[in-house]
């Protein structure tokens, strides 16, 4: 069967299956027992929570739909009632007849964390109270409002009782037969809880992260962050939350996105495939306003937030180092130092990735899944514990991997999705404060990427600081409590299939190099673009196994792929329409151009000429060149030919330097040689010149010979001949 670790985690992976049943059973079936006897492994981040969590999140037969309003006051106080409002849609296609709606409660409280999990309803449910529906429930989305209450009397408990109370909303047919049910829980708080209760402590990470948005520095792939900075959006409501709450939370911050919101807020920033692109963003400079006054306490992930997993498993030690250094973008921007702390993707990691994380950091935070409290243990113990590495042992902070989860889940796809979030989340802490009289400490830290409904951030912190059993505090003061003995599980095989794999790591290791290498021949050289846009590949927003994950990075890494080749491309050897030349002579020049078409950079480049041939020989084989932007220079290349005929040339663009770096393609032009004709031209016109010369000497002697004859005819004739003389 395993060891104890691998019956845990397939326990939980049944209970999270149960989890999307609803988005209160949602934080009930991914609970973490307080015995902890189950693993709870944090599911991968992703850039958007998936919708289809919650959506399934409800138990809906014959098409009624359920949702609940409001539950006020969030808790019941003794000799108070409290009242559920919402509504039912009938979505059934027909009418229905002899509904009713109906409260539901138990009069048994919850008496553990393990017990809520398990629990689906009241174990033995009174109704509380009951509404019929108008006579007829139209078919359609019209919505059938109802108002129930539930008093504290009903529960029939002594004076001063402190519990949690299991709720059931139900719409029923004519039949008494539940048509749909909602469960929810109920916390109730005795009269002087303030004086009797021992409160928990409670601290808060709160995660100011998102997926890239920018491939190249100069260029963004899509606006989505002038939504989400404008006022309502996912990160203007997460860092206007602790301002309004005033509780004491600790920021995780990724610096790529700071980086983002400087360059949107301070100039013009163009967006891929938009024409008009927008002006500096008023809505990312209140943002980052908002970020610099509010972060007082927060520790900065890597740049960019990379799977630092993979990148520790494929050994890709250059990129850890370049993220790390980019962390003190942070700093700059917000004019503090950061806590020195650790978190890996999903709250998990392996023993060589914590031993890497040990250089950097002195504290880890991980999930509350990996990192279990000793076997038989009654209660959730305090967050502090330890953990050992390579270096020496470290703290670390054990997040509780139940409501992280709770709250981490797609609360926007459905209407009462935050509501009954914040109803699990009071009864997780309240079922941790009555678990020991002795007060202890929780850490909350919602997923990375977390995309609360509407008001829920706001809402969990001000529970945080009203609820008589909870205590707020900063995540600091958590680190410097006493370690409780934890043990670290092995790392999941389920998490590890989340990781970035080896083949995409591998074509972003390459296009780093291309990059790097490009950088070599600026003056001075570059080394941003491999530093922040080749990380955003490496980020934790594309893990995930499935074919959405797989197609959203692959996209990312094509455009990143695409514009270094682009860029590299504005330094290049021009060729023309026809790639030959022609050496006119034995010996001659062949002009080669070189062009850095690049707007505003001076780069320093070397120009490498070799021949294919023997015939042909490279009298100057390189160059280097400084060219100003925009700029092109003419090269005239020494060349000598030992025989006639065409020569392939390759011409290669190398940076400056002994170990210069190839940049760019290697280029071949075809030489033709004619430095061997004029020679054969002259042999040739002297051998005909002796032809011709004597071809006339041949014939002057000839002439003479006919001349000599006729002479001596005319004598005989007694003609006097021109040669002749008078006597």
């Amino acid at each position: 069967m395993g060891g104890p670790g691998v019956r845990f985690r397939h326990v939980f992976r049944l209970a999270l299956l149960v989890s999307v049943v609803s988005p209160v059973l949602a934080a009930s079936a991914c609970a973490e027992p307080p015995g902890g006897s189950r693993v709870r492994v944090a599911a991968a981040s992703s850039p958007r929570p998936d919708k289809d969590r919650a959506s399934r999140g409800r138990q809906v037969k014959s098409g009624v739909n359920l949702v609940i309003t409001s539950v006020s006051p969030r808790t019941l106080s003794q000799d108070k009632s409290v009242t559920v409002r919402g509504y039912a849609q009938n979505q059934t296609g027909q009418a229905l007849t002899g509904t009713s709606v109906r409260l539901n409660y138990s009069q048994k409280p919850l008496i553990s964390r393990s017990q809520l999990a398990e629990t689906p309803g009241p174990a033995t449910p009174q109704t509380a109270d009951h509404r019929r529906l108008p006579g007829l429930i139209p078919s359609g989305t019209a919505q059938q409002k109802f108002t129930l209450k539930l008093a504290a009397k009903a529960l029939k408990l002594p004076a001063g009782s402190f519990g949690v109370f299991p709720l059931a909303v139900g719409v029923y047919d004519s039949a008494g037969q539940a048509l749909i049910e909602q469960r929810t829980t109920v916390v109730l708080v005795p009269k002087n809880a303030k004086k009797t209760l021992r409160k928990t402590s409670i601290a808060w990470v709160w995660p100011v992260i998102d997926r890239p948005h920018r491939a190249g520095d100069a260029l963004f792939l899509d606006d989505r962050l002038a939504t989400d900075f404008a006022p309502g959006g996912r990160l203007a409501e997460l860092a206007g939350a602790p301002k309004i709450s005033k509780v004491p939370v600790t920021w995780a911050i990724d610096p790529a996105l700071l980086s983002d919101a400087e360059t949107m807020a301070q100039k013009s920033y163009r967006v891929d495939k938009v024409k008009n692109s927008p002006q500096a963003s008023t809505a990312a400079k209140t943002w980052l306003d908002t970020v610099k006054t509010g972060a007082t306490s927060y520790f900065a992930v890597p740049f960019a937030d990379p799977d630092i997993v993979a990148l520790v498993r494929q050994k890709m030690t250059a990129q850890i180092n370049d993220a790390y250094s980019q962390r003190s973008i942070a700093n700059d921007l917000l004019g503090r130092a950061p806590t020195s702390i650790a978190w890996p993707a999903g709250g998990v990691a392996d023993q060589s990735t914590i031993n890497r994380l040990a250089r950097q950091d002195q504290a880890l935070l991980m999930s509350s899944a990996i990192l279990q409290p000793p076997a038989g243990l009654t209660y959730t113990p305090d967050a502090t514990t330890t953990v050992a590495t390579s270096r020496k042992t470290r703290t670390a902070l054990a997040y509780d991997a139940t409501i992280s989860d709770v709250i981490s889940a797609d609360t926007r796809s459905v209407p009462d999705g935050g509501l009954l979030a914040g109803q699990r989340f009071l009864a997780e802490t309240a079922l941790m404060t009555t678990e020991r009289t002795q007060t202890r400490s929780l850490v909350i830290a919602p997923d990375r990427r977390w995309n609360p409904a509407p008001g829920l951030a706001s809402e969990l912190l001000r529970l945080s600081n009203n609820e008589p059993w909870l205590r707020p505090t900063g995540l600091d003061a958590v680190l410097t409590d006493q370690p409780k003995p934890r043990t670290l599980e092995s790392y999941p095989k389920a998490a590890q299939k989340q990781e970035l794999d080896q083949g995409y790591l591998k074509s972003v290791k390459n296009i780093r190099a291309t990059a790097t290498d490009f950088g070599l021949i600026f003056q001075p050289p570059k080394t941003d673009f491999e530093r922040s846009s080749v990380l955003r590949a490496t980020s934790s927003a594309w893990r995930g196994s499935g074919k959405q994950a797989a197609r959203a990075r692959n996209a990312f890494r094509a455009t990143l792929s695409k514009q270094v080749t682009d860029l590299t491309k504005q330094v290049h050897v021009v060729l023309g329409n026809n790639p030959s030349r022609t050496l006119a002579g034995r010996t001659g020049t062949v002009p080669i151009t070189v062009a850095n078409d690049l707007p505003t950079d001076t780069v320093k480049i070397r120009l490498r000429v070799a021949s294919a041939s023997p015939r042909l020989l490279i009298e100057s084989s390189e160059d280097t060149l400084t060219l100003p932007p925009n700029q092109k220079h003419t090269v005239f290349v020494r060349m000598q030919a030992v025989g006639n005929g065409d020569t392939d040339v390759d011409v290669q663009l190398l940076s400056p330097g002994a170990q210069g770096k190839p940049i760019g393609v290697v280029h071949t032009i075809r030489v033709h040689a004619t430095g061997l004709v004029g020679t054969a031209l002259l042999i040739t016109g002297g051998a005909l010149a002796i032809v011709f010369i004597g071809v006339g000497v041949r014939a002057t002697r000839a002439r003479r010979r006919r001349k000599q004859a006729e002479d001596l005819d005319d004598a005989a004739a007694g003609n006097p001949g021109t040669g002749g003389g008078a006597g």
